[in-house]
């Protein structure tokens, strides 16, 4: 084989010049641009930092402040004090009936808006608990660290800052004809599962602007 020398020229770049021949061997020569570039493949297991931590706040800031206790409770407060009589178990769990049939306010609206926001962040929360925990047995199954990849994926992610950086690898980010877990390990279910809450709240909340 050749022998060549290497010039790093950013993080990712190198360039590769001959140290001994003019022309780099088939295997090297395959890594090559035509300019003589070899750039680096991306390193295989993605080392989850702090900053992708707190980033991930958000979608969850958002989910449970913001929807449950924010929006949640606005709703249904302002329900309640809309129908004088009300309480909130009938605002809960009555207000679809025929005895709240108000000309001019969809009562049955305002309970299904209130469900949708609350009751729809604790399904997803104990969905995606449950995947995680699937996870965290298929990770155990073949043989890997578990506990961060699972916790990660998992609404529990803040726990993840007290692993030390040597642990802080999600297996998930790992090709899978290198790792061999089942395929549903990467159909992005929690993803999905969020964006189809977020798709359910908005639908109840234009459906609650337009029928009052």
């Amino acid at each position: 084989m050749n022998t060549y020398e290497t010039k790093q020229v950013s993080d990712d770049s190198y360039h590769l010049s001959p140290a001994v021949f003019k022309q780099p061997d088939d295997e090297v020569q395959s890594l090559l641009t035509s300019d003589g570039w070899l750039f680096r493949p991306p390193e295989h297991g993605h080392v989850i930092t702090n900053s992708e931590m707190v980033s991930r706040i958000v979608q969850y800031y958002e989910m449970f402040a913001v929807n449950v206790f924010l929006l949640g409770y606005s709703v249904l407060k302002d329900a309640k004090a809309a129908v004088s009589t009300s309480t909130y178990n009938i605002v809960l769990f009555e207000a679809c009936t025929d005895r709240f049939i108000i000309e001019q306010f969809d009562f049955c609206a305002a309970s299904r808006l209130i469900w949708g926001l609350i009751g729809g962040a604790i399904v997803y929360f104990t969905f995606t608990s449950l995947i995680a925990v699937a996870l965290f047995f298929e990770l155990r199954r073949k043989g890997y660290r578990a506990s961060f990849t699972a916790l990660w994926h998992s609404p529990l992610f803040l726990i993840c800052y007290f692993y030390s950086s040597e642990k802080r690898v999600d297996i998930l980010s790992i090709p899978n004809k290198y790792v061999g877990l089942s395929l549903w390990t990467r159909s992005q279910i929690h993803r999905i599962s969020l964006a189809l809450y977020c798709l359910i709240c908005t639908i109840l909340i234009f459906n609650s602007l337009f029928r009052g």
